[in-house]
Parts: structure tokens; sequence; C-alpha cells
């Protein structure tokens, strides 16, 4: 029986092929928290100083400034998880044989293995980033949307947790994204946490995009 890690509702035994990439499960939380800071920041940033009213009289049409900015937010995010999953999986051998765990299962697929914990990391994060994007466009802050997406995810849903049936919060945007990054649970599959989180990620740009094209920004 292999030593056990983290995994957002199972356990996952570190000798097993998922134990090379049990890091970036764990990290799925943290690595959201960023990226929603990261989006929020570039989002309320053209407001604070006054850039967006330069970008939409250079571009009427609202629709292709915020696609144009989500597409480069998404690609630079791809890019970061990328890296992020690559240190990951280069250090886990060097700190398996510091706790002494054994690697023997590790490599049989690996690959697949990295590029599924890599797809999952970035499918979560991206989720996150629209969430923040959304924030930032209605409040027009940077700070308010970082406190109250992290606050919400962090603090309220476990809150929340305390309150209500433990199986209603699996259906929350935090921890339906926390089983995105680590695969699925026995509780929630793997396909409904992805259509859930693509439901929160769609509604979080269609709200950002109303409020964008609706909203006065020239006067």
């Amino acid at each position: 029986m292999g030593a056990s890690g983290p995994g957002f509702g199972t356990e996952i035994d570190l000798e097993s092929f998922r134990g090379l990439v049990a890091g970036l499960d764990a990290a799925t939380d943290i690595c959201g928290i960023i990226v929603l800071a990261l989006w929020a920041t570039a989002a309320a940033t053209d407001y604070s100083t006054g850039w967006i009213r330069v970008l939409v009289q250079a571009e009427p049409r609202r629709w292709r400034l915020l696609a144009g900015k989500l597409l480069a937010l998404a690609a630079l995010t791809m890019v970061g998880t990328a890296v992020v999953s690559a240190l990951a999986v280069a250090i886990a051998p060097a700190l398996a044989v510091a706790v002494g765990i054994s690697t023997e299962a590790w490599w049989a697929g690996a690959v697949g293995t990295v590029l599924g914990a890599w797809l999952n990391l970035t499918l979560a994060v991206l989720a996150w980033g629209a969430i923040g994007v959304a924030i930032a466009i209605v409040s027009r802050s940077a700070a308010v949307a970082v406190a109250a997406g992290v606050g919400y995810m962090m603090v309220i849903e476990g809150l929340l947790g305390r309150l209500v049936d433990v199986e209603a919060m699996a259906y929350f945007p935090g921890s339906v994204l926390g089983v995105i990054g680590g695969g699925g649970t026995e509780s929630l599959p793997y396909a409904t946490a992805v259509a859930l989180g693509s439901a929160y990620a769609a509604a979080a740009i269609a709200i950002a995009g109303i409020t964008f094209m609706r909203r006065d920004i020239t006067s």
C-alpha cells in the first residue's frame, strides 16, 4: 500500500501512476486564485488608467475588444500551466526519492498522464479567469474582483459547507473547478464537472460581455 496524498475528495496513491502529477492535482486552487487575480487585473486596469476609452474609440465593436482580450489571456494562461506542469513533473521524482516513495509505476503512460493533468489544470484555471474578468468588468476594480472571487471561493464556500448538504456543495463553482483539476471524484464524475465548469465560465463571460457592451464608457 503506497503513501497517499491529497486529491479533492479522493486519496491518491503516490506510488501509482497518478503520483507523478499529484502535485498538480493539489495545486489547482492556488493556480486558480493566481489566474483569477491576473485576469481581473488585466480587465480592471483598462478602466483605472482610462485606456478603455481609447480602445473603445479605436474599435467601436466592443465584442471584438473583449474577445481579443479573453483569447490573449487564455493563450498566456495555457503557456503558464504548461510551464507549471513541466516544473511539477520535473521535481516530482526528487521529492519521491526524498520521502521514500517508489516511482516504478509512474512511467508507464507518463506522457498521457502528464498531458491529462495539464489539460485538467488548464480547464479549471481558465474558468477561474473568466470569473475574475466578469467581476472586474462589473466592478471596474481589480481589488474588488480579487477580494470577491477569492473570498467567495475560499471563504464563503467553506462556510456554506458547514451549513448545507455535502452533496449539494459538490456543485458549487469552487468545488467543481477543484474536481476538474483533480480529474473527477466518485461523487462528481469528470465529465459532469467539466460540463458544470463550462457552464459557470460561459455565464461569467456572458455577464462580462453584456456589461461591457451596454455600459457607457466614453462619457
